[in-house]
């Protein structure tokens, strides 16, 4: 196809679309009786200008959408021709900005009604089954000379991480999630008349979706901008955007997760480990402790944390040696199902052998066991305390982004809480005020957006872009 003939089906899509009475036009290749979760960004050109002023900046809308296998796409429609001559551009009418926003006085998100349990660690067994199964990969990756007892092959077969989660979840990978882009906001999403213009169009969505909730996504700084929005519009015309809720994305959380880890130990010997260790260039180290470089940071901490977690283990076992004598219940189909797991880690039979794993009395009785030994040491010294924290906090971000990757809504909201403390203690402030707020929200979200409620327990917080279950 050349490209005259792309420019003339561009053209005639715009005009069916300019056609369609429709103030935000759905993607035609959205299935209308399926949800959907509207996110919205900025997109910043930043071009070279003599001062730097004047470039772009506008805002992009998504819809996304998570489909069952069974739905098929609309059939193809008939485009009628508006002219016998083959139009390669198309006349438009002026762009209009957005109205200005009166934003006034400032109010706050009222109050909250929370009951006692969700105070309390009332998911907790979500969390325990995910730091069962980090236990199960860590115990796996062990080599066999740094824990002789747990079996006599030397060699690794495990992989990272990443890799192993995806291993067990070839089973369980969600179907692609559809992706459908809504008319560009010539206007940077700094501005609260951007912000309340981008509301408005999620909620017109929602209309023509027929959906009771929809649920808007942002990063934290429109995050904020939108909530003052609507804590106003709450108190002065509570049905104005009652259908909608707004969630912060989990990316810049992990973001600033990574900071707080940077921040308290990159100078108590992090950043000189990395290096000396060469995990991180010199020179890419910095942002990596900043939270600024998602994959390698991200990479940086597993490699760090698992290496403290072994010498720790080490530790373990020499403790448990030297106490009273523990025999395990059934340690030799303990070893039985590591070898099995080390045999076939990346088929799709391990998710299997973890589970029979994590629920043998003798891997619950290590674990106890572990736990108590963590305790003790950090009761007697410091810096095992200290570093113990580390682990303890690489643990919790790896948590989140499997409660991401899974779409596990309750382990979601239960690493948010475990994180806010972090965000308080290290001065992030506009996410210790915010994320408060967020999971305030979302505790509430059952009572009074029982729709939405429904789509995040589905998964549906989470956007599914690979067909191969990558983490």
């Amino acid at each position: 196809m050349s490209h005259s003939q792309v420019q003339e089906v561009d053209t005639a899509l715009a005009e069916r679309a300019l056609a369609l009475d429709e103030r935000v036009p759905i993607p035609s290749h959205l299935d209308r009786n399926v949800s959907v979760v509207f996110a919205a960004d900025n997109n910043d050109r930043l071009e070279e200008t003599p001062t730097g002023a004047n470039t772009t900046h506008c805002t992009n809308s998504v819809l996304v959408q998570r489909t069952a296998s069974t739905v098929s796409l609309p059939s193809a429609q008939h485009l009628e021709r508006h002219s016998t001559k083959h139009r390669r551009s198309l006349r438009t009418a002026s762009i209009l900005p957005c109205p200005e926003h009166n934003a006034g006085k400032r109010r706050g998100p009222g109050t909250f009604v929370l009951c006692t349990s969700s105070l309390v660690n009332k998911d907790e067994g979500c969390r325990r089954d995910a730091c069962q199964t980090d236990l199960a990969w860590f115990l796996a990756r062990l080599p066999f000379s740094v824990s002789p007892s747990l079996g006599t092959d030397s060699s690794q077969k495990v992989p990272n991480w990443s890799g192993f989660n995806a291993a067990l979840h070839l089973s369980k990978i969600p179907n692609v999630s559809r992706i459908g882009y809504l008319p560009v906001i010539n206007a940077s999403p700094t501005e609260l008349s951007t912000v309340r213009k981008v509301l408005e169009n999620a909620s017109d969505v929602a209309k023509q979706l027929q959906q009771e909730d929809i649920v808007v996504v942002f990063d934290q700084a429109i995050y904020a901008k939108a909530q003052e929005i609507l804590w106003k519009s709450q108190a002065e015309n509570p049905h104005l955007f009652r259908n909608i809720v707004v969630r912060l994305g989990a990316f810049h959380t992990v973001g600033v997760m990574l900071a707080v880890l940077g921040k308290r130990f990159g100078d108590a010997g992090l950043h000189d480990l990395l290096v000396e260790a060469e995990v991180v260039a010199t020179g890419s180290v910095d942002a990596v402790l900043g939270g600024k470089h998602y994959n390698r940071a991200m990479r940086a901490h597993k490699i760090a944390a698992e290496s403290l977690q072994r010498m720790r283990w080490l530790e373990f076992e020499s403790w448990l040696l030297a106490g009273e004598a523990v025999e395990l219940p059934e340690l030799d189909a303990l070893q039985q199902c590591l070898r099995l797991i080390r045999s076939k880690p990346c088929e799709d039979v391990v998710d299997t052998y973890v589970n029979q794993l994590v629920r043998l009395p003798s891997f619950l009785a290590l674990q106890e066991l572990y736990g108590e030994f963590c305790q003790s040491t950090a009761s007697i010294y410091p810096m095992s305390k200290f570093w113990g924290s580390y682990i303890d906090m690489v643990d919790l971000l790896l948590r989140f982004v499997r409660a991401t990757k899974e779409g596990n809504w309750k382990l979601h909201l239960q690493c948010v809480k475990e994180m806010l403390p972090w965000m308080f203690a290290y001065d992030r402030v506009n996410y210790s005020r915010y994320l408060s707020v967020y999971w305030c929200e979302m505790e509430e979200l059952a009572s009074k957006h029982p729709h939405a409620y429904q789509q995040m327990e589905r998964g549906e917080f989470a956007v599914q872009r690979s067909a191969n279950g990558a983490w």
